[in-house]
């Protein structure tokens, strides 16, 4: 089968880079497919593309440094040339445009990568001619949904990200001082301000911890500024951005993933943390990071903003070696049997199989 997956960049790092390679991992892991990755913006390198490229012979075409009108053309006549039997579409409106121009026998499937109004205005662009849309979560799929009135219902499926399965194996109370981190952009919209008031309540309440921010924004400055003593104490400590590898490492080193997001359409970093056995202590947002995190089993979801909630979950924890072990080890057993790349490719090649039936 031919599988074009069209993108408008690739990065060295990024959700969206992520998921393009984890898909054009699992579609090429038994060798029938031939997979092909399409940019039509600048892109960087990334090296676990080129790996793809070097070792399963993914094709790789990048159209970045066309015109406007150039890449729309181009991006015609290249799939059309390719005439794939599927194009995976992410939040690419320079093939949503084009699809009118394909063979009505290719599939077209779009994925939506986030609960944002213009991720669905572009899936919905020539909605008519995409055979189906895929959603991370059940909510990404009802808010696509309401966008769209309901016009495409029985076309919209839930099936969840993968993350990479862990290569460590986490060493459950060895550490000493409980690893507590925060891996994100430091904006806003992730409720990274609330994170001063429970690191000072949580020393305040006499908890030895060590707690990391990993990530960068425009944010980094406030908050750095706002934890200064407790930085200069060994407390806090701020990476800046890192690679891929060092985050999953910072993870597998972590006790206690403290997420207080406001916004989320999967909470990729969510499942990342708990393949690593870290518990996760996260906003409650319905039918995202609910679909993750089963409440008090694996980890614990609170209200947005919910200072005093976060701190009595997280000193709880920190009380209590045992119990986060146990939630742990939970949480790694929820990740794999959910989120591990080998469940993905089930999912997904079971989906695009249903497409031709």
């Amino acid at each position: 089968m031919k599988i074009a997956i069209t993108v408008s960049s690739v990065s060295p790092g990024g959700g969206l880079t992520k998921y393009v390679c984890t898909l054009a991992d699992i579609l090429t892991q038994d060798g029938g497919n031939e997979v092909w990755v399409i940019t039509t913006h600048a892109s960087s390198d990334n090296a676990e593309l080129a790996r793809l490229v070097a070792e399963r012979g993914i094709k790789y075409e990048s159209l970045g440094d066309k015109s406007t009108i150039a890449k729309y053309v181009s991006l015609a006549r290249l799939l059309r040339r390719i005439s794939p039997d599927v194009i995976v579409n992410n939040y690419n409106a320079t093939t949503q445009y084009i699809l009118p121009l394909l063979p009505r026998k290719t599939k077209v499937v779009h994925i939506l990568h986030n609960n944002t109004p213009d991720f669905y205005r572009v899936g919905a662009i020539n909605g008519s001619r995409v055979t189906a849309w895929i959603a991370p979560t059940p909510a990404v799929a009802e808010y696509f949904n309401e966008y769209t009135h309901g016009q495409y219902a029985g076309k919209v499926v839930s099936i969840p990200h993968a993350v990479d399965d862990t290569t460590f194996e986490h060493d459950y109370g060895k550490r000493g001082v409980p690893q507590l981190t925060y891996v994100g952009v430091l904006y806003e919209h992730k409720g990274v301000k609330i994170l001063p008031q429970i690191i000072k309540q949580l020393r305040v309440g006499g908890h030895e911890f060590h707690f990391t921010f990993v990530g960068d924004g425009v944010l980094h400055n406030e908050l750095q500024e706002q934890l200064r003593d407790e930085t200069a104490a060994g407390v806090v400590e701020f990476t800046g951005r890192v690679s891929g590898k060092e985050v999953y490492r910072r993870l597998n080193d972590t006790d206690i993933f403290v997420y207080p997001t406001h916004i989320d359409s999967f909470g990729l970093v969510i499942a990342e943390a708990m393949m690593n056995g870290a518990v996760p202590v996260v906003t409650l947002l319905k039918g995202i990071t609910d679909t993750i995190v089963d409440d008090g089993v694996n980890g614990y979801l609170l209200r947005q903003d919910d200072v005093a909630g976060f701190v009595g979950k997280i000193s709880c924890l920190l009380g209590d070696e045992a119990m986060r072990e146990r939630m742990g080890k939970a949480a790694v057993q929820k990740a794999r049997e959910c989120f591990s790349k080998q469940v993905m490719k089930h999912n997904y090649l079971q989906f695009i199989n249903s497409l031709f039936k």
